[in-house]
């Protein structure tokens, strides 16, 4: 079998974190500090996965890491598969708990055991977000990329509904 390789909290693992990183059947788990540490270990090939069945992390923790994992193709969702939000109206918690990968992501939601799962929630998109979302769909975006103008909130990847 391959290795899988996890890394997620050093310091602030209970029996929930521990269960979700065991249910992905890692071969080694990396405890380390640091959301950005984490994502970095991704984005080095030191790891598979990054695990973290906890709202203890903040929008501020996983906001610049994922825009970083996203720009190589990887994907950090909370436990479920869901985007994680970022908007003015956003909880700062990220109660849905992370999930990193740079490949296989659904396999690793998939692993987490719905009774993990039961204890987070998902971010809800803004009510700026679900009109930019039903224009989008209507038309092809007309704002360039870049344009300052549009404060309206997004995330990484634009959800979907």
């Amino acid at each position: 079998a391959l290795p899988i390789l996890i890394t997620t909290t050093r310091s602030h693992a209970d029996w929930i974190v521990t269960e979700a990183v065991n249910s992905c059947e890692p071969t080694d788990i990396i405890k380390v500090g640091g959301a950005g540490h984490k994502v970095l270990l991704l984005i080095e090939g030191k790891v598979h996965a990054y695990v973290f069945a906890s709202k203890g992390c903040k929008k501020w923790d996983t906001c610049a890491p994922e825009a970083v994992l996203h720009a190589i193709g990887g994907h950090l969702t909370d436990l479920m598969g869901k985007p994680i939000l970022y908007h003015e109206k956003v909880p700062r918690k990220n109660a849905g708990g992370v999930l990193a990968t740079l490949q296989n992501h659904q396999w690793y939601v998939d692993k987490i055991p719905q009774n993990i799962k039961s204890n987070f929630s998902s971010d809800s998109p803004s009510e700026a977000m679900v009109r930019l979302r039903q224009q989008a769909k209507v038309a092809a975006c007309s704002v360039p990329c870049g344009d300052s103008s549009n404060k309206e909130g997004s995330s990484v990847d634009p959800p979907v509904w």
